[in-house]
């Protein structure tokens, strides 16, 4: 959602968009987007345990990744660093270009554990809408095996 304050709770294993009454103590989503933050039903974010472990250099894995990896499991932790934001453990799912001002994904392939315990492997594929507007993320995902 291009919205700034608004989150949009998505439940990964329905594909579905879901409006959870209390979203700090629901299970009914894994992930949420507010423009180019994403956070997790895990850790500070969430009481689902949902974790994910980031892969650099292999974006264009995606299609061969069919189990989830063994290690690298994180979740979204307290602001570390001063500026008033939660550590998202999907924090470096972009790149910016200080010329532009634009981001693009980075080179990354995420493998996610829901609140389900299931797996899937997901990778960002832009940050604008077809019309070019910023705040729209989009991304592929897919069901994958346990390790």
């Amino acid at each position: 959602s291009s919205d700034r304050h608004t989150w949009i709770y998505i439940d990964f294993d329905t594909r579905e968009v879901v409006t959870p009454a209390d979203p700090d103590n629901s299970t009914e989503w894994d992930l949420a987007f507010k423009r180019y933050d994403i956070k997790l039903n895990g850790g500070v974010s969430g009481t689902g345990g949902v974790q994910v472990a980031g892969f650099e250099g292999y974006y264009d894995s995606f299609e061969t990744s069919t189990q989830a990896s063994p290690h690298g499991w994180v979740t979204d932790e307290a602001d570390s660093d001063g500026d008033g934001t939660p550590e998202y453990a999907l924090g470096a799912w972009y790149d910016y270009d200080h010329t532009t001002h634009e981001l693009s994904p980075a080179d990354m392939l995420y493998f996610v554990q829901t609140v389900e315990g299931d797996y899937f492997r997901l990778r960002f594929t832009s940050y604008y809408n077809g019309a070019g507007t910023s705040g729209f993320v989009s991304f592929e995902s897919s069901a994958i095996d346990s390790y």
